[in-house]
């Protein structure tokens, strides 16, 4: 810490943004990361140094994991706009972040319908390592139609009905 001008453990935590007790915990030759984080990063075989780093893949291939899933729901459902929002659409998520999908109908999509789809996604994704959120955004309010609208980005399905929902996008500004 000297060769750095670090005159305190405080100082290097303050330096670093971390509590002083954790550091003194590290340097004392202790893990820092809970026993269950270390178990998980061992198993997805992650290095804690990558693992928690922001990454920021492109937008363009966001969804790419999920592909097949999204192609099947499609050809159940092609009347419906699949749009991906939330840390995969704006490139602030990690490598097993969920991936959060609004799906959209021109007439109403009703709640039966909604959870058949569902069903059908739970079924396809059942091997996937990653979890994908459907939304329904014909009963989302506008608050939340609001607060999706930047990032959302179309990914498949009815044009009609995300032109709709554009639509609805800028009437909840």
């Amino acid at each position: 810490m000297k060769a750095l001008n670090i005159s305190s453990v405080g100082e290097l935590a303050n330096l670093i943004g971390v509590h002083r007790n954790t550091l003194q915990h590290f340097l004392a030759g202790n893990a820092v990361l809970p026993e269950s984080i270390n178990k998980l990063l061992w198993a997805l075989r992650l290095n804690p140094a990558t693992a928690f780093k922001k990454q920021q893949p492109a937008v363009a291939d966001a969804w790419a994991p999920i592909a097949e899933v999204l192609d099947k729901l499609q050809k159940r459902y092609p009347d419906i706009a699949f749009v991906l929002f939330g840390s995969r659409a704006t490139g602030s998520a990690r490598k097993y972040s969920d991936f959060d999908i609004g799906v959209y109908k021109l007439k109403e999509l009703g709640f039966e319908q909604y959870l058949q789809m569902v069903q059908l996604k739970d079924q396809l994704a059942e091997n996937s390592p990653y979890i994908i959120d459907l939304v329904n955004l014909n009963s989302a309010d506008e608050e939340f139609l609001r607060s999706i609208m930047l990032e959302s980005r179309f990914i498949t399905g009815s044009t009609l009905a995300w032109l709709e929902l554009s639509n609805k996008f800028r009437q909840a500004k």
